[in-house]
């Protein structure tokens, strides 16, 4: 066993630690999915719009250019 802690231990870690969080049901809060198992039109499709449009309209509201 390698004591050298990666920064793919520490993802692994984190996967486990939210995968074990389960509500009343017993159903996990934080379920991990890899992303090639998530449908998709193609892999280069944003999975979360409003995170992304609500991020580059803070990230460039200074630049005038978001219309916000």
């Amino acid at each position: 066993m390698s004591h050298i802690f990666t920064e793919a231990k520490l993802e692994q870690a984190i996967i486990e630690l939210l995968g074990q969080h389960t509500n009343n049901a017993g159903q996990t809060c934080y379920p991990h999915y890899l992303g090639i198992t998530i449908p998709r039109k193609n892999n280069s499709e944003v999975l979360i719009v409003d995170d992304l449009r609500q991020y580059l309209a803070k990230q460039y509201q200074a630049d005038g250019i978001t219309g916000r």
